[in-house]
Parts: structure tokens; C-alpha cells; sequence
């Protein structure tokens, strides 16, 4: 015989029934810690939200006590009409929650067989519920019962959309320099979609358009797609595993008989240029500092056939980003000096 039982919940049961319901978020937190956390104020709405379900001839509260008299969990459900929908009676399990002593002793499949009860009284013919991704518990549990994912809910932070819409603005329409200057970031992880030759050009473009000295252009770039040379190029550097991952990278070259005393400073107005302009393309790179390493220099020819003439000063990996990094100035007002040291 089960040493709990289960019934409906009733004013009594208020003050438990809310350390349960506090209980369950302590635990979808520590599964998921992007979820949102309730508030002060969620918390002292969680009495009236219970017994708003208590006093609803539509939702029902269930909890199972034990024989010692105490709450061992507790399931809400609920049902609504959809007249606009089909089926247009669906019911919804809101809440559900078993203290870690009473599981995997048939809490939750009790708790659930009586709900069930109420929904077929009630006539609705399919049942929703939301779990919290990463509480595999819970996800065990109701797939379990034959609960199969419909809708993906996704969120992200305001902060993050804002600079993807910012870089799509750029994509689209092209925007405010200040913007992009901000939000270019060093990004390290590529999903696996391709840079198109378009966005390759442009980029390259865009360290074209750099300041020269004597506008003497000493620049050459080598523009990397082939996989087994960005896997190759990952190895040979110290600093460059990320290029394995990444669709493409630019190496930045420059000829010393062009420009001997500034081609250093050419070809890196050259890779910052090309930096921002991955970034208003909406893509993500990162500069891999390659010159005065001789080591690094060879390496880099060795691969991609580089005259020994040609001096390397960096490299960019880019992709579409994996990550997202808030826009920054790291403006320091100690490094300024005005009008003198």
C-alpha cells in the first residue's frame, strides 16, 4: 500500500503548497541558468496564483501527502477553450513538482493519472505542458508518458538582439561607423555556413581603402577558403585553432621594396579595416599576429607559397559567429593627456 495520497488541494494547504512551488524554481534554476528568476514580487504573487487555481472550476490543484501528513508533491492543470483552434479544448499542466525523498516512488505518475481524470471529464482532448531545457528530470519523466516537443520556445538577452540588429542594419543599409568600431569583437567560434566570394571581396575591399604612406599600397592578401589549408594554417600557429573552425582567413601581406619603413603601419590600417568590415557584414573574426615572428612568417609561406620577399603580418580568421559579445570602447581617461604629457 502507498504511503501517500493523492487529493485536491484546499486553503489548508497554502503555506506548503508555496515552498513546494518555491522548491520547483530553486531547482529549474540550478538546471538552467538562463531561465528567468522569479522576483520579490513573484514570489509573493505565488499565494494568489494558487488560489486562483483553488477557486477556477476549470483548473484543479492536486498534491500527494504522505502518511506522515506532509506534501510530497503537487501538479496543477488546467483547461481552455480555443474557438479559433482545432481541437479547441486543450488542457495545460502548469506547475508540477516532487520533493527529491518521494521520487521514483510513482509520485508524479499519480499526481498525472488524476489530472488526467479531470481533463477527460472536461472533455479536452490534448494536453500542453512547458520543462525547462536542461532539467533532465523532468524531460525523462515526460517523454516517458509519450510528451513530444511541438514548440521551441527561445530566448535571448536584449542586449545580445541589439547588437545582431545593429549588424544587420549594417548588413542591409550600411550605419553609424562609431557602431561598428564598438561592436567589433575578437570572435573565435564559426558555425559551419560559408562566407560567400561577395563578402570575401568586400572585406578585402575594405583593407584596400586603408591609408598608405605616400599611398604606395604595399599590400598583397591571400584569401584562404580551402579546408585543408585553414586546417594546416590552425596547426602551424600558436594562437590559430580557431581557423580549423572558421569558413575563411585572410592573410595580410606586405613588400618591403614597395614601402620599406611603413608597410608595417600600411598593412595593419589594412587588417583593422578588414576587421570592421566583417563586422558590418554581420559576420565575426579575429586578428592572429603573425610578423616579426620569424617562425610564424615561415610557416604561414611554407603553406600557402608565399614569396620569401613578401613579409606576413598578420592573419584574420572570420565566419559567422557562434558567440556574441557586447559592443565595447574600453575608453580609459587615464591613458589621455591633453596638450602635453
Amino acid at each position: 500500500m502507498a504511503d501517500y495520497i493523492v487529493r485536491p488541494a484546499h486553503e489548508d494547504d497554502i503555506p506548503d503548497l508555496i515552498a513546494l512551488r518555491l522548491a520547483l524554481q530553486a531547482h529549474l534554476e540550478a538546471s538552467n541558468p538562463h531561465i528567468y528568476r522569479m522576483s520579490a514580487e513573484g514570489r509573493a504573487r505565488a499565494e494568489l496564483q494558487l488560489r486562483e487555481l483553488l477557486q477556477s472550476d476549470d483548473a484543479l490543484l492536486l498534491v500527494a501527502e504522505t502518511a506522515a501528513g506532509r506534501l510530497g508533491g503537487m501538479v496543477t492543470g488546467e483547461v481552455k477553450r480555443y474557438p479559433h483552434m482545432e481541437p479547441a479544448l486543450i488542457a495545460t499542466i502548469g506547475v508540477m513538482y516532487v520533493t527529491p525523498e518521494w521520487r521514483e516512488q510513482g509520485v508524479g505518475t499519480a499526481l498525472v493519472t488524476k489530472m488526467l481524470a479531470f481533463f477527460h471529464e472536461k472533455g479536452a482532448e490534448e494536453i500542453s505542458l512547458r520543462y525547462v531545457i536542461g532539467n533532465a528530470e523532468a524531460e525523462r519523466f515526460w517523454t516517458g508518458l509519450g510528451f513530444e516537443p511541438r514548440i521551441i520556445t527561445a530566448g535571448t538577452s536584449c542586449a545580445k538582439l541589439s547588437a545582431l540588429l545593429r549588424r544587420l542594419d549594417h548588413t542591409q543599409k550600411g550605419g553609424n561607423m562609431l557602431d561598428t568600431i564598438f561592436a567589433r569583437r575578437s570572435i573565435r567560434q564559426y558555425t559551419d555556413e560559408p562566407v560567400t566570394p561577395e563578402q570575401i571581396k568586400k572585406v578585402l575591399e575594405a583593407g584596400m581603402a586603408a591609408p598608405s604612406a605616400a599611398n604606395r599600397k604595399p599590400w598583397h592578401f591571400v584569401a584562404v577558403t580551402d579546408r585543408a589549408k585553414l586546417n594546416e594554417l590552425a596547426e602551424r600557429h600558436p594562437h590559430g585553432k580557431m581557423l580549423a573552425q572558421a569558413a575563411a582567413a585572410i592573410v595580410v601581406c606586405g613588400d618591403p621594396q614597395i614601402s620599406e619603413r611603413f608597410w608595417v603601419h600600411d598593412c595593419a590600417a589594412a587588417t583593422e579595416n578588414i576587421l570592421l568590415a566583417i563586422t558590418a557584414l554581420g559576420l565575426g573574426g579575429v586578428w592572429l599576429g603573425v610578423y616579426p615572428g620569424d617562425n610564424r612568417e615561415a610557416a604561414i609561406r611554407e603553406v600557402l607559397g608565399i614569396p620569401k620577399e613578401i613579409n606576413v603580418l598578420s592573419m584574420i580568421a572570420l565566419g559567422h559567429p557562434a558567440e556574441q559579445k557586447e559592443p565595447r570602447t574600453q575608453y580609459d581617461e587615464t591613458r589621455v593627456h591633453r596638450n602635453g604629457w
